[in-house]
This record gives structure tokens, sequence and C-alpha cells, in this order.
């Protein structure tokens, strides 16, 4: 963990000892691919639980609006679709048993982009959509074990980066609630 936190810090001073703003990053017309991996499982956390299968999502946004607060801004929209499994497992007074979660989140999300310097898009953004989950028992559970509900409206706000190293392809990263706490993955812009 140490180690990755250590290249997240060296990766923002990278990034922030670029030139100033030269080349817009995301504007009207641009569409993006992201496609990610995340790390923190946002869904179920605590003792007992061990993530089975860590997040993974793919969105995909439109821009829909540019040239916003010093021509440095826009505004997108698009969708996201995210996938996690989870375990609980418990062992008490003899039983041994668990919960088996999986999560699917897809949803709409509209994102605020602010370019602050050269290649780097910085964003913020809300999604409003479903978590669809199931769930399954294993082991000898207790008599009147029962898991508590699952599934229903997912809410996420996040914020996020992208930086193009190529003109099409990007690295990113986005922190948030929804899937996971932080998401890491590529970018690819579409024309």
């Amino acid at each position: 963990m140490k180690k990755l936190i250590f290249f997240l810090c060296f990766i923002a001073v990278f990034l922030t000892s670029t030139q100033v703003n030269a080349q817009e990053v995301f504007r009207t017309g641009d569409g993006v691919l992201n496609a990610s991996i995340g790390l923190g499982n946002a869904l179920y956390t605590g003792s007992g639980y061990s993530v089975t299968v860590p997040g993974l999502a793919v969105s995909y946004e439109a821009g829909v609006l540019d040239n916003l607060i010093d021509g440095n801004a826009s505004i997108g929209i698009g969708g996201f679709f995210g996938i996690s499994a989870s375990r609980s497992r418990y062992r008490f007074a003899g039983f041994d048993y668990g919960t088996n979660y999986t999560n699917i989140v897809i949803g709409p999300r509209g994102i605020f982009h602010y370019q602050f310097i050269e290649n780097l898009d910085t964003y913020a953004g809300l999604l409003l959509g479903a978590n669809i989950a199931s769930v399954s028992h294993y082991g000898d559970s207790p008599v009147g074990y029962s898991t508590s509900g699952a599934g229903g409206l997912a809410f996420d706000t996040f914020i996020g980066a992208r930086y193009y190293f190529q003109p099409n392809l990007a690295v990113m990263a986005e922190i948030g609630h929804g899937i996971a706490y932080l998401n890491i993955g590529a970018s690819f812009r579409l024309k």
C-alpha cells in the first residue's frame, strides 16, 4: 500500500510540473471510453468481508458543452457499468457460514471538467443509477441467520483525472464510493 501511495504522489508531482494549458483535452463532440479496476471495495467492508472479484468498470462519456469558465471547462454525460463480488465468512459456536455477494452498478453520469494543465483532464461528477445485487448463503448457518437487504439505488459522487500521454490514450484514476473507492485504468478518446 505504501508503494501505491508513493507512486500516486510521484505521478501527481510529475503532472503538476508540466506546462500550463496549451491543448484542450475534453470538448464538445469528444467521446471517451474508460476501463478500470477498483481498489478498496466500497460496497461491503468490515471484519468478515473479503473481495473475491475487484471492482471492474467501463464507462463512456460524450462532451456536450465546452468553452465554459475562461474556455477551460466543459460538461459531459455518459454511462457507467461496474461489477464486483465479495464474501463474508463467520465462525461462531461451531458454525462456519457466510454469504456471497455479487453487485452490478449501472447508471448515467454527469461530469464537469476543468483543465488546469496541458494534457491533464480533471473532473468531478455524479452517478445516479441501480445496484443490482445477488446474494447466496453457504455453510452451516445458525437458525434464524439472514442477510440484510442488498441492491437498490446506486449514488456516487467522484473526482478523477485523465493524463493523455498520446492524443487518444490516457491513464485515468477516479476516487469515489460507487463500485470501489479508487478506480485506476486507461481511457481511449473516440472521435
